[in-house]
Protein backbone atom coordinates (compact mmCIF):
# COMPACT_ATOMS: atom_id res chain seq x y z
CA UNK A 1 0.00 0.00 0.00
CA UNK A 2 1.60 3.18 -1.20
CA UNK A 3 0.63 6.45 0.54
CA UNK A 4 -1.18 5.06 3.26
CA UNK A 5 -0.06 4.37 7.02
CA UNK A 6 -1.25 3.30 9.73
CA UNK A 7 -0.91 5.90 12.30
CA UNK A 8 -1.05 6.31 15.99
CA UNK A 9 -3.97 8.13 17.66
CA UNK A 10 -3.77 11.64 18.78
CA UNK A 11 -4.77 12.34 22.40
CA UNK A 12 -6.28 15.49 22.66
CA UNK A 13 -5.74 16.57 26.05
CA UNK A 14 -9.79 17.59 28.10
CA UNK A 15 -10.20 21.15 28.58
CA UNK A 16 -12.30 21.37 31.89
CA UNK A 17 -14.47 24.76 32.01
CA UNK A 18 -16.21 25.93 34.92
CA UNK A 19 -20.05 25.74 34.39
CA UNK A 20 -21.36 29.69 35.29
CA UNK A 21 -22.64 27.86 38.49
CA UNK A 22 -19.33 27.11 39.41
CA UNK A 23 -18.07 30.39 38.62
CA UNK A 24 -20.26 31.97 40.73
CA UNK A 25 -19.73 29.66 43.82
CA UNK A 26 -15.95 30.71 42.82
CA UNK A 27 -16.60 34.60 43.38
CA UNK A 28 -18.85 33.97 46.33
CA UNK A 29 -16.02 31.91 48.06
CA UNK A 30 -13.52 34.66 46.99
CA UNK A 31 -15.61 37.59 48.50
CA UNK A 32 -14.45 39.55 51.95
CA UNK A 33 -15.96 38.32 54.99
CA UNK A 34 -18.11 41.23 56.05
CA UNK A 35 -19.36 40.43 59.13
CA UNK A 36 -23.13 41.56 60.46
CA UNK A 37 -25.65 41.27 62.35
CA UNK A 38 -28.15 38.47 61.92
CA UNK A 39 -31.04 40.68 61.17
CA UNK A 40 -28.90 42.75 58.57
CA UNK A 41 -30.39 41.48 55.06
CA UNK A 42 -27.54 41.08 53.08
CA UNK A 43 -27.96 42.72 49.30
CA UNK A 44 -26.15 42.10 46.18
CA UNK A 45 -22.72 44.10 45.70
CA UNK A 46 -20.83 45.38 42.65
CA UNK A 47 -17.35 46.23 42.49
CA UNK A 48 -15.99 48.78 44.07
CA UNK A 49 -18.83 47.75 46.82
CA UNK A 50 -17.44 44.89 48.77
CA UNK A 51 -20.42 44.33 50.65
CA UNK A 52 -24.29 46.08 51.72
CA UNK A 53 -26.66 45.56 53.85
CA UNK A 54 -30.54 46.70 54.51
CA UNK A 55 -30.52 47.31 58.43
CA UNK A 56 -34.19 47.97 58.15
CA UNK A 57 -36.86 49.90 56.24
CA UNK A 58 -35.06 52.93 56.20
CA UNK A 59 -31.51 52.25 56.43
CA UNK A 60 -28.96 51.04 54.18
CA UNK A 61 -24.96 50.33 54.64
CA UNK A 62 -22.20 50.11 52.08
CA UNK A 63 -18.77 48.97 52.04
CA UNK A 64 -16.86 50.59 49.25
CA UNK A 65 -12.99 49.46 48.44
CA UNK A 66 -10.57 51.89 46.55
CA UNK A 67 -6.64 52.03 46.48
CA UNK A 68 -4.35 54.93 46.04
CA UNK A 69 -5.38 58.62 45.62
CA UNK A 70 -9.38 59.10 46.26
CA UNK A 71 -9.07 62.67 46.74
CA UNK A 72 -9.28 64.85 49.29
CA UNK A 73 -11.13 64.65 52.38
CA UNK A 74 -12.58 67.83 51.19
CA UNK A 75 -13.64 66.79 48.02
CA UNK A 76 -14.90 63.68 49.04
CA UNK A 77 -17.22 65.66 51.55
CA UNK A 78 -18.31 67.86 48.97
CA UNK A 79 -18.93 65.33 46.38
CA UNK A 80 -21.47 63.67 49.49
CA UNK A 81 -23.33 67.07 49.97
CA UNK A 82 -23.78 67.30 46.29
CA UNK A 83 -25.38 63.59 46.09
CA UNK A 84 -27.65 64.57 49.37
CA UNK A 85 -28.59 68.06 46.88
CA UNK A 86 -26.81 70.25 50.33
CA UNK A 87 -24.40 73.22 49.09
CA UNK A 88 -20.86 72.27 48.88
CA UNK A 89 -18.84 73.77 51.47
CA UNK A 90 -15.08 75.40 51.17
CA UNK A 91 -12.89 73.09 52.90
CA UNK A 92 -12.19 75.55 56.02
CA UNK A 93 -15.90 75.13 56.86
CA UNK A 94 -15.89 71.16 56.31
CA UNK A 95 -14.50 70.59 59.89
CA UNK A 96 -17.91 70.81 61.39
CA UNK A 97 -18.96 67.59 59.24
CA UNK A 98 -15.91 65.37 60.89
CA UNK A 99 -15.35 63.48 63.96
CA UNK A 100 -11.95 60.80 64.48
CA UNK A 101 -12.11 57.64 65.77
CA UNK A 102 -9.64 54.77 66.24
CA UNK A 103 -9.77 50.85 65.84
CA UNK A 104 -6.66 49.32 66.95
CA UNK A 105 -3.92 50.97 65.30
CA UNK A 106 -6.35 52.53 62.66
CA UNK A 107 -7.21 55.97 62.93
CA UNK A 108 -10.76 56.90 61.08
CA UNK A 109 -12.67 59.83 60.00
CA UNK A 110 -16.84 59.72 60.86
CA UNK A 111 -18.63 62.25 58.23
CA UNK A 112 -22.28 62.70 59.20
CA UNK A 113 -24.59 64.74 56.49
CA UNK A 114 -28.32 65.92 56.41
CA UNK A 115 -30.62 66.96 54.05
CA UNK A 116 -34.08 67.13 54.48
CA UNK A 117 -34.97 63.60 52.83
CA UNK A 118 -31.84 61.55 53.87
CA UNK A 119 -28.87 61.31 56.37
CA UNK A 120 -25.35 60.19 55.71
CA UNK A 121 -22.82 58.62 57.89
CA UNK A 122 -19.78 57.60 56.34
CA UNK A 123 -16.88 55.92 58.87
CA UNK A 124 -13.86 56.37 56.37
CA UNK A 125 -10.68 53.73 57.12
CA UNK A 126 -7.30 54.20 55.92
CA UNK A 127 -4.83 51.48 55.93
CA UNK A 128 -1.27 51.83 53.71
CA UNK A 129 -2.79 52.94 50.40
CA UNK A 130 -6.41 51.05 50.29
CA UNK A 131 -9.27 53.14 51.86
CA UNK A 132 -12.60 51.75 53.05
CA UNK A 133 -16.22 53.77 52.92
CA UNK A 134 -18.73 52.47 54.77
CA UNK A 135 -21.78 54.73 54.36
CA UNK A 136 -24.74 54.49 56.34
CA UNK A 137 -27.62 55.59 54.62
CA UNK A 138 -31.20 56.70 55.94
CA UNK A 139 -34.22 58.45 56.03
CA UNK A 140 -34.22 58.80 59.26
CA UNK A 141 -31.69 59.99 62.26
CA UNK A 142 -28.75 58.21 62.21
CA UNK A 143 -26.84 57.24 64.97
CA UNK A 144 -23.15 57.07 64.14
CA UNK A 145 -22.02 55.37 67.57
CA UNK A 146 -24.63 52.24 66.55
CA UNK A 147 -22.76 51.78 63.87
CA UNK A 148 -19.21 51.71 65.74
CA UNK A 149 -19.11 47.89 66.90
CA UNK A 150 -19.80 46.44 63.42
CA UNK A 151 -17.24 48.58 61.89
CA UNK A 152 -14.66 47.64 64.87
CA UNK A 153 -15.47 43.48 64.44
CA UNK A 154 -14.41 43.79 60.92
CA UNK A 155 -10.77 42.24 59.67
CA UNK A 156 -9.93 44.92 57.87
CA UNK A 157 -6.54 44.36 57.03
CA UNK A 158 -7.44 40.88 55.44
CA UNK A 159 -9.78 42.40 53.40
Amino acid sequence: MHGIHASTPIQVPKEDYLTYTQFKINQINKAPAIYAPDDWYQSPATPPTIASFQVNEFTDVSITKFEGDIGSVCANINRWQQQLGLSQDSCDQIDQYVANSKIGDHDYLVVSLSSERQDLVIFWLSINTVHFFIKVSSNQAIQASLFHPFIQNQPWSDL
